[in-house]
């Protein structure tokens, strides 16, 4: 599959020699080529922002999930450049009714119903609680909370919501650098769009994928999701 989404760029696939991770990879290009700002959309528990602290001047921490939000808070305490937010990212501006799984971090939770897929090849994939939660659009937040001159890396991880949220960029999408987005090969949520669509969204707006990292797969070893990891072109 990886192999088949190279070539639909125009690149060749090969196997590396050395192993590597996709933060191990990013680290890399933010060294290469700086970037100031990290928007972490759906942080979860910050695992992803916490690593990359240091390579960036501000930090946004967008998760919709309310019962999070102190443990991101706690972890983030000492760090001033780090702010956090409690409300989801979409399309439009709107309240909408958010899943809350049962698993460890709730990192099931979406915006979207879920697929028997998802139940069928993971645990405790169960809705606890629905709660109604604001959504904004990214373009309204940037220009509320950025400097106008900042570049920008988003890391989105939206549980089937991935490309409503880069649409809700508007014009601010000239401003990101980098985009780290975790894609579904098969569908986990009801009316999420497909990771080629999203892929032909990312060539139609000059990003180039840097580096592909392996996910979930179903019991029969069909692959389920993969992260990507995207840089603008020049």
């Amino acid at each position: 599959m990886l192999k088949k989404i190279f070539n639909y760029y125009g690149y060749s696939f090969s196997k590396i020699k050395k192993s590597n991770l996709i933060n191990d990879i990013i680290k890399l290009r933010l060294f290469k080529n700086k970037c100031d700002t990290l928007i972490d959309v759906g942080a979860n528990y910050g695992e992803f922002s916490y690593e990359l602290l240091n390579n960036f001047k501000e930090v946004f921490l967008i998760e919709p999930n309310p019962y999070l939000i102190k443990k991101l808070e706690d972890k983030f305490k000492n760090r001033k450049e780090v702010k956090i937010y409690n409300f989801g990212i979409n399309n439009k501006n709107s309240t909408k009714k958010f899943y809350i799984s049962a698993d460890t971090g709730s990192t099931l939770s979406s915006i979207k119903k879920q697929n028997k897929i998802l139940k069928e090849n993971l645990k405790k994939t169960n809705i606890v609680s629905t709660q109604n939660i604001n959504f904004l659009r990214l373009d309204d937040f940037i220009k509320k909370n950025l400097r106008q001159q900042s570049s920008i890396f988003l890391k989105t991880d939206t549980q089937g919501n991935d490309l409503e949220v880069l649409k809700s960029l508007g014009k601010y999408l000239n401003k990101i650098k980098y985009i780290k987005s975790e894609m579904s090969v098969i569908p986990l949520y009801q009316n999420q769009s497909s990771h080629w669509k999203i892929l032909q969204f990312m060539k139609e707006n000059n990003f180039e994928p840097i580096f592909f990292e392996n996910g979930l797969r179903t019991k029969d070893g069909k692959m389920i999701e993969y992260d990507i990891f995207f840089e603008k072109k020049n």
